[in-house]
């Protein structure tokens, strides 16, 4: 029961959401009432719960024109020494390892019956990290809860670095069995060459895939985190390469003539997915096992389609109130700040989901593209009749319009999250070289 309350509060630290200093700090709004079903005792019906949320800040807080006077402190360290704990195995002293069991956290939920990556606690949370893509999820007083992606969770340099160091070197262990050791989900190899044919390969943007003296990296068979990372930075790079035709057919879905007619839409939705289609080299975006499981990237496109228009409607709405609100021609600034806050939320939702699916960031490029263009100055074309906007057009609208846009949507996000990934893919290839200099190729 200690190991297993020690387990809860460790995850907890991690996963505490970040309080937005300018808006959020000072007040009540930290705490947040967050409501769930739990299962009934003995086979009773569901109960209805609420567990109390509360987001606290990152770094330090100084009292205002204190200059040095350190009011709240952050938690970025708290974070890093509980990751720390998760994944050591011992107390790394020899008068306590000596009499005591070297085992992780890690090692501590396989003994529970936790045997893949994804029925894990920290396992799962290094494999979200070294993704840098990390939702927040809190055990509950009576069930471990996935909190709403508006609960910001930033994966902080330090946090990265010493979650790369954990999953890397930290579970590394000498095992008879390469299923007990959990450093070797992380390993990634890599070579010069193009010699490796039967997996995925990535590397960086500035280097081209044939360059005999580019790193390619590639994940061990087994290393079913590495894996997945090294496929999703494939599938960025590839939609990068071929984002400039991909997000102009995009671009189309988004016009007024798609919008109104079902049928325009859906050519253009079909025409997208027979150009991801042709990148599908090697089942890079779908594959034969999955399809038969049931997967679909028909739908799953027309699904990147309908939440980018959502999302672009929910922008449009809260430039529609901006503008309507004005007073004597001029912009009300609480209101725009408010709706800024809104436009922060739905950033962090868009930059979750964007880092897991690709193809949703190659949308932002779309949409970004869309609203610059001389077309979008006519903003009625962007609704459908029942949503329409004010449309004056005024450079302020219009500047307001694109700004509120650039807030939620960035065209370059897809080569950002490319970097991270494969930032951390060479940084766990350096560490895996360092304890076994023997893979090097």
């Amino acid at each position: 029961d200690a190991a297993i309350s020690s387990l809860k509060l460790l995850h907890n630290i991690i996963n505490t959401p970040e309080a937005d200093v300018d808006s959020e700090f000072y007040s009540l709004e930290r705490f947040k009432a967050i409501e769930y079903q739990a299962a009934g005792a003995n086979g009773a019906p569901p109960t209805n719960e609420i567990e109390v949320v509360e987001s606290k800040s990152l770094k330090d807080q100084y009292r205002p024109g204190s200059g040095d006077e350190v009011i709240v402190r952050g938690i970025e360290f708290d974070k890093v020494i509980a990751l720390l704990v998760l994944t050591q195995r011992g107390a790394d002293h020899p008068r306590y390892d000596s009499i005591g069991l070297k085992v992780s956290f890690a090692d501590f939920e396989k003994l529970l019956g936790l045997d893949t990556v994804d029925s894990t606690f920290t396992l799962s949370m290094l494999k979200s990290l070294v993704s840098d893509n990390m939702r927040p999820r809190i055990f509950a007083e009576k069930k471990y809860l996935a909190l709403p992606l508006s609960n910001k969770l930033t994966v902080t340099e330090m946090m990265r670095s010493y979650g790369l160091l954990a999953a890397g070197i930290f579970l590394d262990a000498d095992t008879i069995d390469r299923e007990s050791n959990f450093s070797g989900l992380f390993q990634v190899g890599s070579n010069l060459d193009n010699s490796v044919k039967d997996r995925f390969v990535v590397s960086p943007l500035s280097s081209d895939l044939g360059d005999p003296k580019g790193v390619k990296l590639w994940a061990f068979k087994g290393a079913v985190v590495t894996n997945d990372l090294v496929r999703t930075a494939a599938q960025q790079r590839a939609l990068v390469e071929n984002a400039e035709k991909i997000a102009a057919q995009f671009t189309k879905v988004l016009e007024g003539d798609a919008l109104s007619d079902d049928n325009i839409k859906e050519a253009a939705i079909n025409k997208s997915i027979s150009l991801i289609m042709g990148l599908n080299k090697g089942g890079l975006f779908i594959n034969a096992a999955e399809i038969k499981d049931g997967a679909n990237l028909d739908k799953e496109v027309e699904n990147y389609v309908g939440a980018t228009l959502n999302y672009l409607n929910q922008v449009l709405d809260l430039h529609d109130l901006v503008i309507k609100k004005r007073v004597n021609g001029k912009i009300n600034p609480e209101l725009e700040k408010a709706a800024r806050g809104e436009l922060a939320k739905l950033k962090t939702i868009i930059g979750f989901y964007g880092k897991s699916f690709p193809i949703l960031g190659l949308m932002e490029k779309s949409v970004v593209a869309f609203t610059k263009a001389p077309e979008a100055k006519d903003c009625s074309k962007l609704l459908k009749e029942e949503d329409q906007v004010v449309c004056e057009q005024t450079n302020e609208n219009m500047a307001l319009l694109e700004s509120f846009a650039g807030a939620v949507f960035d065209d370059k996000e897809l080569e950002f999250n490319h970097k991270m990934v494969v930032d951390n893919l060479l940084k766990l290839n350096s560490y895996n070289l360092m304890l076994y200099p023997q893979l090097k190729q």
